[in-house]
């Protein structure tokens, strides 16, 4: 086994952060104990496992990252390097409170404390993932997406435990079109993601290429993928590429959850706006707190 050590930056409360992906395909992760969490993971030319156990503070945070033997070094580096960003252990929360003025935000940090976004393992899956889950229920996409990691994706065997993968481009590029019809994808669907996937098994499109672009020149190369459109390629950007800093464009059903996070009545659009300027480069982490907040008041009413 292979064992590496990550420091997060503080606060982080791993415990916390792992609710996010609570509610996604229990594929998607094989468990989590409470302290530790399995999960598969696709990059761009392997499939691996890894686990992550919680043996740090929520002030002095530590993870202990284990792998399984027979990665390369350049493997290994890929792998820390990706939880690093899906689990965003490198981002600053803290600077909220120097630099943000916006108190209603710092509140809701404040009493998350050490709640940091989790994303997509790679930029791949994040699109994959918008595009297979576009005008269809929640459900359906979780369905299609488990059909898809049962069918293609890579099978692993780690102490004593089966893991599914979310297939590669290479693995998905193999599939036929009727395969794919034959899993509740429309055809426009699989020629989105058939190109794509080809493209990226073939060399041709690199997203690691795309990583020192400025956020607008990468949402224009988002926006030059077929089937790529403005909504998928801004989501992209912070839950695909972990760019929790950009500036990307909100869409117009915010406005609503903000005014009831927020508490404002007949909020108008220059108090709309006024607050998302106030957040600055922070804007994709106010978003996730707001959302966060926002779905957690929805749940309690449901519980209600």
């Amino acid at each position: 086994m292979i064992s590496l050590k990550i420091s997060p930056k503080a606060p982080f409360d791993f415990s916390l952060s792992v609710k996010q992906i609570e509610g996604w395909p229990r594929t998607y992760y094989f468990a989590w104990t409470g302290t530790t969490l399995f999960q598969s993971v696709s990059l761009d030319s392997f499939s691996t496992v890894f686990s992550l156990t919680w043996n740090g503070s929520i002030d002095h945070p530590e993870l202990a990252l284990d792998l399984p033997d027979g990665l390369s070094k350049s493997q290994v580096a890929e792998v820390e390097k990706t939880i690093r960003r899906q689990f965003s252990t490198d981002y600053e929360l803290g600077r909220i409170f120097t630099e943000v003025p916006d108190k209603k935000l710092q509140e809701l940090v404040s009493r998350r404390k050490g709640f940091h976004p989790v994303i997509f393992p790679s930029p791949w899956e994040c699109i994959a993932f918008s595009i297979i889950s576009s005008q269809v229920s929640a459900r359906l996409a979780t369905r299609i997406v488990e059909n898809l990691m049962e069918k293609y994706g890579t099978r692993l065997d780690w102490q004593n435990m089966d893991f599914l993968c979310f297939p590669r481009p290479d693995e998905f590029a193999r599939a036929t079109a009727q395969e794919l019809r034959d899993l509740s994808l429309s055809r426009q669907k699989i020629d989105y993601l058939g190109g794509l996937s080809g493209r990226l098994a073939k060399g041709e499109l690199r997203f690691s290429d795309w990583e020192t672009l400025d956020d607008d020149r990468l949402i224009d190369s988002l926006l030059s993928i077929k089937g790529v459109g403005r909504y998928t390629a801004t989501f992209t950007v912070p839950f695909g590429f972990g760019r929790m800093e950009a500036i990307v464009p909100v869409e117009g059903g915010f406005r609503k959850v903000l005014a009831e996070v927020y508490g404002v009545d007949g909020f108008t659009d220059e108090d709309y706006q006024a607050i998302l300027d106030s957040w600055g480069r922070f804007r994709e982490i106010a978003l996730f707190f707001v959302w966060t907040e926002y779905d957690d008041r929805k749940r309690a009413q449901k519980k209600k």
